[in-house]
């Protein structure tokens, strides 16, 4: 077995094991699980999931499609702005991969 981070990993009171009963109540309990267990078919129910994901979180959040800037393009636009963060969301194969840049 070739030697990874996790695998090498000394193992200490902060790590949760798979079947730690507090995780699963957590789980069971979150409120974002529905979205999860959609089961997004398509990259475009998923995106449109994250996206209501986000709001839920960040109620004053605004939305504008990214088209062909590039993100130095875009931190620019917010930093005039006075925005405080930027998320862009992306979509590769299928699946929804956010991106958190300052």
């Amino acid at each position: 077995m070739p030697q990874t981070l996790e695998n090498t990993r000394e193992k200490d009171e902060t790590m949760v094991l798979p079947d730690d009963e507090e995780v699963a109540a957590d789980e069971a309990t979150d409120e974002f699980s529905g979205e999860k267990s959609t089961g997004a078919s398509d990259s475009a129910e998923a995106l449109s999931c994250a996206m209501r994901a986000g709001q839920l979180t960040f109620p004053k959040a605004q939305y504008y499609k990214r088209g062909g800037y590039q993100i130095k393009q875009i931190v620019k636009f917010a930093a005039n702005r006075d925005y405080s963060d930027v998320v862009v969301i992306n979509e590769n194969r299928k699946k929804v991969r956010p991106r958190v840049s300052v």
